[in-house]
């Protein structure tokens, strides 16, 4: 009975493992799951410490990168400045070359304008001496007589007429009574470009060796100038004086206290 139960059961269990084999499985048994985690454990830690190192490198490069951005900025930043400091120093010099040129400009300027007054003040004080010099000096050589009109280098020219008896008035004055009352017409024309006046116009007569003295009569029209002669105009007027000898007579002119005196005088 029992063998009859054996023989039965191995068929089933024949049966039973054709049927476990007929769908595939997979069966882990528990040193095999071991194993399995201990081998994927390392492959883990491996990838982190992958990963680590990865994000450290990266981390690096990051800083690297920082750092040289920075210095490149610092960089910009100084030649940034370097050049600003440059053009501020161009600016500077720029402004001192200018600053210099315009004081060499305004020197220059007041130094010519200084030479053209210094030159004009030479020149006017140059005309004047000239002026003068040409007053002080006649035209023509010789000595003029009576009758003879004597001309300044300005153009100021006197005639001394010839010499005239006459009679004084009554209310004459008359400084010497001693000799021969004698009168002479003068003429004055004024050749130059200014007045000149008449009172500075000087006559002193001498005759026989003495000094003459001078007569003034008005009722004769015989008196002292003191008009102002106007430029190209001609001035008039009589002088008298109380004569040793008529036939000896020298005469002192001087149109003015800046002329050399000329003597008229007898022939």
């Amino acid at each position: 009975m029992k063998k009859t139960l054996a023989w039965m059961a191995v068929p089933a269990l024949m049966l039973s493992l054709s049927a476990c084999d007929s769908e595939p499985g997979t069966v882990t048994r528990g040193d095999d799951a071991t194993a399995s985690a201990s081998s994927e454990a390392p492959a883990s830690s491996e990838s982190a410490e992958a990963a680590s190192s990865e994000g450290a490198e990266e981390a690096e490069q990051s800083a690297e990168a920082a750092a040289e951005e920075s210095e490149t900025t610092e960089t910009e930043a100084a030649a940034t400045e370097a050049t600003e400091s440059e053009e501020a120093e161009r600016s500077a010099e720029s402004a001192a070359e200018e600053s210099e040129t315009t004081e060499t400009e305004a020197a220059a300027t007041e130094s010519d304008e200084t030479a053209a007054t210094e030159a004009t003040e030479s020149e006017e004080a140059s005309d004047k001496a000239s002026e003068e010099a040409a007053a002080e000096a006649p035209i023509a050589s010789g000595q003029p007589t009576f009758g003879d009109t004597y001309t300044w280098h300005n153009g100021l020219a006197v005639t001394v007429g010839q010499p005239q008896p006459f009679t004084p008035s009554e209310w004459a004055s008359i400084e010497n009574e001693d000799g021969q009352h004698h009168m002479f017409d003068v003429s004055v024309v004024n050749g130059t470009s200014e007045a000149h006046d008449a009172f500075e116009i000087s006559l002193q007569a001498s005759s026989g060796g003495e000094q003459s003295g001078m007569i003034f009569d008005t009722d004769n029209r015989i008196d002292v100038p003191t008009v102002s002669i106007q430029p190209g105009k001609t001035l008039n007027f009589k002088v008298a004086f109380t004569l040793k000898d008529p036939s000896d007579i020298n005469m002192d002119v001087s149109p003015g206290w800046d002329y050399e005196s000329v003597n008229f005088a007898t022939q």
